[in-house]
Protein backbone atom coordinates (compact mmCIF):
# COMPACT_ATOMS: atom_id res chain seq x y z
CA UNK A 1 0.00 0.00 0.00
CA UNK A 2 1.25 3.48 -0.85
CA UNK A 3 1.76 6.33 1.64
CA UNK A 4 -1.37 8.37 2.56
CA UNK A 5 -1.20 12.11 2.99
CA UNK A 6 -2.94 13.91 5.83
CA UNK A 7 -2.64 17.94 5.03
CA UNK A 8 -2.09 19.73 8.28
CA UNK A 9 -1.06 23.42 8.74
CA UNK A 10 1.51 24.04 11.77
CA UNK A 11 2.17 27.45 13.44
CA UNK A 12 5.26 29.01 15.54
CA UNK A 13 5.44 32.18 17.18
CA UNK A 14 9.22 32.77 17.55
CA UNK A 15 10.17 36.33 19.99
CA UNK A 16 13.74 37.54 19.40
CA UNK A 17 14.86 39.66 22.24
CA UNK A 18 15.62 42.85 21.58
CA UNK A 19 19.81 44.14 20.60
CA UNK A 20 20.10 40.48 18.92
CA UNK A 21 22.63 41.15 16.52
CA UNK A 22 22.36 40.42 12.88
CA UNK A 23 26.06 39.25 13.39
CA UNK A 24 25.18 36.76 16.47
CA UNK A 25 21.39 35.60 15.36
CA UNK A 26 18.67 33.34 17.50
CA UNK A 27 18.65 30.54 15.89
CA UNK A 28 15.07 28.47 16.85
CA UNK A 29 14.18 24.96 15.77
CA UNK A 30 11.03 24.31 14.15
CA UNK A 31 10.64 20.64 14.47
CA UNK A 32 7.84 19.42 11.95
CA UNK A 33 8.78 15.69 11.75
CA UNK A 34 8.59 13.23 8.60
CA UNK A 35 6.63 16.05 6.31
CA UNK A 36 5.82 17.45 2.97
CA UNK A 37 6.79 21.57 3.28
CA UNK A 38 4.22 22.24 0.68
CA UNK A 39 4.08 26.03 1.68
CA UNK A 40 5.92 28.95 4.28
CA UNK A 41 4.52 31.74 5.45
CA UNK A 42 5.35 34.34 7.64
CA UNK A 43 3.51 37.22 9.52
CA UNK A 44 5.73 40.03 10.19
CA UNK A 45 3.77 42.81 12.49
CA UNK A 46 3.95 46.38 11.95
CA UNK A 47 6.35 47.77 14.56
CA UNK A 48 9.80 45.86 13.04
CA UNK A 49 10.15 48.79 10.74
CA UNK A 50 13.47 47.72 9.07
CA UNK A 51 14.89 46.72 12.76
CA UNK A 52 14.49 43.14 12.47
CA UNK A 53 15.24 40.01 10.37
CA UNK A 54 14.56 36.15 9.22
CA UNK A 55 14.77 33.59 7.43
CA UNK A 56 14.21 29.77 7.22
CA UNK A 57 16.35 27.24 6.63
CA UNK A 58 16.32 23.10 5.73
CA UNK A 59 19.95 21.67 6.87
CA UNK A 60 22.25 24.77 6.51
CA UNK A 61 19.83 25.62 2.58
CA UNK A 62 17.90 28.73 2.85
CA UNK A 63 13.99 28.56 1.78
CA UNK A 64 12.61 31.40 3.13
CA UNK A 65 14.14 33.34 1.17
CA UNK A 66 15.92 31.45 -1.01
CA UNK A 67 19.82 32.38 -1.53
CA UNK A 68 22.94 30.93 -1.12
CA UNK A 69 24.16 32.28 1.30
CA UNK A 70 20.99 32.72 3.37
CA UNK A 71 19.93 36.38 3.48
CA UNK A 72 17.82 37.93 6.26
CA UNK A 73 13.99 38.71 4.83
CA UNK A 74 13.02 42.65 6.13
CA UNK A 75 9.81 44.00 6.09
CA UNK A 76 7.38 45.43 8.58
CA UNK A 77 3.04 44.55 8.65
CA UNK A 78 3.33 42.27 5.86
CA UNK A 79 2.75 38.52 5.19
CA UNK A 80 4.77 36.80 2.79
CA UNK A 81 4.35 33.31 1.67
CA UNK A 82 6.63 31.06 -0.01
CA UNK A 83 5.75 27.60 -1.74
CA UNK A 84 8.32 25.30 -0.93
CA UNK A 85 7.22 21.72 -2.20
CA UNK A 86 9.88 19.59 -0.20
CA UNK A 87 10.25 16.58 2.08
CA UNK A 88 11.90 16.94 5.01
CA UNK A 89 12.68 14.67 8.08
CA UNK A 90 14.96 17.35 10.23
CA UNK A 91 13.63 20.32 11.95
CA UNK A 92 13.40 23.49 9.83
CA UNK A 93 15.98 26.43 11.27
CA UNK A 94 14.30 30.06 12.03
CA UNK A 95 17.02 32.16 12.38
CA UNK A 96 16.14 35.82 13.61
CA UNK A 97 17.62 39.75 14.64
CA UNK A 98 15.99 42.39 16.37
CA UNK A 99 18.21 45.22 16.72
CA UNK A 100 15.50 47.48 18.17
CA UNK A 101 15.21 48.48 21.79
CA UNK A 102 11.70 45.83 22.00
CA UNK A 103 11.67 42.19 21.62
CA UNK A 104 9.81 41.37 18.21
CA UNK A 105 8.07 38.24 17.61
CA UNK A 106 7.65 36.79 13.93
CA UNK A 107 4.69 33.99 13.49
CA UNK A 108 5.15 31.47 10.74
CA UNK A 109 2.91 28.44 9.37
CA UNK A 110 3.71 25.62 7.33
CA UNK A 111 1.24 23.81 5.15
CA UNK A 112 2.50 20.57 5.38
CA UNK A 113 1.39 16.67 4.29
CA UNK A 114 1.78 14.25 6.74
CA UNK A 115 2.62 10.79 5.78
CA UNK A 116 0.02 7.94 7.25
CA UNK A 117 -0.79 4.41 6.39
CA UNK A 118 -3.70 2.59 6.35
CA UNK A 119 -3.92 2.45 10.58
CA UNK A 120 -2.83 6.39 11.26
CA UNK A 121 0.51 4.97 11.33
CA UNK A 122 3.25 7.36 10.69
CA UNK A 123 6.69 5.32 11.22
CA UNK A 124 6.88 4.24 7.76
CA UNK A 125 9.96 5.19 6.17
CA UNK A 126 10.60 8.45 3.98
CA UNK A 127 12.54 9.25 1.41
CA UNK A 128 14.38 12.55 2.00
CA UNK A 129 15.89 14.72 -0.87
CA UNK A 130 19.71 14.89 -0.30
CA UNK A 131 20.59 19.12 0.05
CA UNK A 132 23.85 18.24 0.51
CA UNK A 133 25.01 18.77 -3.25
CA UNK A 134 23.41 22.29 -2.86
CA UNK A 135 25.15 23.58 0.03
CA UNK A 136 28.11 25.79 -0.50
Amino acid sequence: MGRVLNRQLRTVKVTVPLGTAQASPQTTSWSLGPVIVEQLEVMIPRGHSGLTGIHVDYQGVALMPFATPPTFLIASDETITVPVGLEIGAPLSVVTYNLDTFDHAFYLRALVDVFLDGGGDTSSPTYLLDLSAVRG
